[in-house]
């Protein structure tokens, strides 16, 4: 997505609910479809501006939703995948400044880190390291020195 172009995320946000949300029944016979979105037990689909994540319970399960449900739904779009970002069948995955894997969700090593190295709460760029981690969590955030 091009930065800087106003409205480009709300133009965008649109375009992911109709390609993966639900689709109406059509003159032609092709039923209802439902949405992709969401969680459904044995796999869940989620869209944050122009980033997919997917998540399965078992290799089967991750391949039939992309398989019969997500690439469908890709060619319809038509959304443009991008060879480089694009990662399947992984035990662990970084996005969005955390850290998702079997054992839960984490934030992400390298930005905790810039929390943790933070000692004096009046520099600029320790309050942006920790409000950018923890505003897409909405928690509140609290810079207090360590020495």
């Amino acid at each position: 997505m091009g930065q800087g172009l106003k409205g480009a995320a709300h133009t965008y946000a649109q375009f992911s609910d109709l390609v993966f949300g639900p689709l109406p029944a059509n003159s032609d016979g092709i039923p209802r479809m439902p949405t992709l979105i969401g969680n459904y037990g044995d796999h869940a689909f989620q869209v944050y501006m122009d980033d997919h994540a997917a998540s399965a319970t078992d290799f089967e399960s991750m391949f039939t939703f992309l398989h019969k449900q997500y690439f469908p739904r890709v060619a319809f779009g038509p959304v443009y995948l991008l060879g480089h970002k694009i990662m399947v069948f992984v035990d662990d995955l970084e996005l969005l400044g955390f850290q998702g894997s079997a054992s839960g969700l984490r934030p992400s090593i390298k930005h905790r880190e810039k929390i943790q190295l933070c000692y004096d709460p009046t520099l600029q760029s320790c309050n942006t390291a920790c409000l950018n981690m923890y505003t897409r969590l909405d928690l509140a955030c609290i810079s207090v020195p360590t020495s």
